[in-house]
């Protein structure tokens, strides 16, 4: 007979504070875990799961935090879907936690920067354009520290389009219209114009299942405006354009579904114009957008300099900013692929950087240390590379005119950021 599996072990914990990735730490049997879904101050029951890593889950909260309220979501409350962390966490207060975790990088840094705003979302839910549904034998999102899929009908931070998408995804598959693709297919969809989905299916040489079905069922459907294949050896379109327009404040930008996008369309607006703001006056200035995407925040710039440079090495990203510059009537744009260290070369006087989460690499940084423009405005996801990269930067000169913060990512512990520098 198999042996009986033990109870989870239960214990009282007094919650710490939020560590890097959102979640509250405690104290168990000399080393410190995670205790998902917890306030700092808290004092609750969680039972003690995960094995050789182990992490708390809250059964009951003797002593509740007065930010806590009720998430909205069932896939959270049930501790299935990764995607959030901060459901219980009353929107005020998760403002707070990041104003304070910003100003503690800074400071940590030995810079004397804080924050002087905060960007925020009136409605902190049904935000999100974008997202990547894995399909396996369900469709949704990833497991919280797992890659089991949890079978999603809707999601809150989602538009309402993404949702309806993955209803009829798990429909298709529970129906035996499309197989279990066992976690190696990923569909990229982006709400586009007029609430419609643009698609990118992602495919990795593992993929045991034929991808016929998927697409027929995606291209059969009112709501999908596009459908392309991504696999290793290129992408193709199989319904629409690979490029499709979505409206950013009130501009056409075109898009593509697999290439990177700020998925926050409600508040990219406010951030854009204070970018106008902190780089003006543009007239007869050269303007570099360093990890420029698609260009967007470069081309809002392009109607009062002389010439914006969009340095970026994604092709079908390049193409679809080219798009939206020729739709524009833009003709001082130039978008260039080459390593973002020698394009940036050649003096410019505003150069804005949007890094990924590891920030700027150092010959970048080495680079602008040389060339020395007179404004550089830094947009960050993450707030220690920032911090990092603000050292040197401030070592060489450049002086933290503002430091602002975007929530970008509401119920979730992701940071957005905007550093002015000028240099001295």
């Amino acid at each position: 007979m198999p042996a009986e599996r033990a109870e989870p072990e239960v214990e009282t914990f007094v919650l710490g504070s939020f560590d890097a990735h959102g979640t509250t730490r405690a104290p168990y049997r000399g080393r410190s875990i995670e205790v998902e879904h917890g306030i700092p101050g808290e004092t609750v029951r969680a039972e003690v799961v995960g094995g050789k890593r182990p992490r708390g889950r809250i059964v009951e909260i003797l002593d509740p935090s007065p930010e806590r309220v009720f998430p909205p979501c069932p896939y959270f409350r049930e501790w299935q879907c990764g995607g959030c962390q901060w459901q219980m966490l009353a929107y005020p207060a998760q403002l707070a936690v990041k104003r304070t975790a910003l100003d503690i990088a800074m400071r940590g840094a030995q810079l004397d920067v804080t924050v002087s705003a905060i960007h925020a979302l009136p409605e902190p839910w049904r935000y999100r354009s974008t997202a990547g549904i894995a399909l396996g034998r369900s469709a949704g999102f990833r497991r919280a520290a797992s890659l089991a899929i949890v079978p999603l009908h809707d999601c809150p931070i989602s538009h309402p389009a993404i949702g309806r998408l993955m209803a009829v995804l798990n429909e298709a598959i529970g129906a035996g219209t499309i197989p279990d693709y066992r976690g190696r297919v990923r569909v990229d969809v982006r709400v586009i114009e007029g609430d419609r989905l643009q698609t990118a299916i992602l495919e990795t040489d593992e993929n045991p299942q034929p991808l016929d079905p998927l697409t027929a069922l995606l291209s059969d459907l009112d709501d999908i405006a596009s459908v392309a294949v991504t696999a290793p050896s290129g992408i193709r379109a199989v319904k629409g354009d690979l490029l499709a327009p979505t409206l950013v404040g009130d501009r056409p930008v075109w898009l593509a579904a697999p290439s990177f996008f700020q998925t926050n369309l409600l508040l990219l607006p406010e951030m854009i114009t204070c970018l106008q703001e902190a780089a003006a006056p543009l007239a007869g200035t050269r303007v570099a957008d360093v990890y420029g995407g698609v260009g967007v925040l470069g081309l809002f710039l392009a109607a009062e300099a002389d010439e914006v440079v969009e340095i970026e090495a994604d092709a079908l990203a390049v193409r679809a900013g080219e798009r939206t510059a020729q739709e524009w009537g833009l003709s001082n744009v130039r978008f260039v692929t080459g390593r973002a260290e020698e394009a940036l070369e050649g003096g410019f006087d505003v150069v804005m950087v949007d890094p990924p989460r590891s920030g700027l690499t150092p010959p970048v940084i080495d680079t602008l240390v040389r060339e020395r423009p007179p404004t550089l405005l830094y947009v960050s996801c993450l707030p220690q590379s920032l911090a990092r990269d603000l050292v040197p930067l401030a070592a060489a000169g450049y002086r933290v005119e503002t430091l602002e913060m975007f929530d970008f990512y509401p119920q979730t512990y992701h940071i957005e950021s905007l550093a002015v520098l000028r240099a001295e």
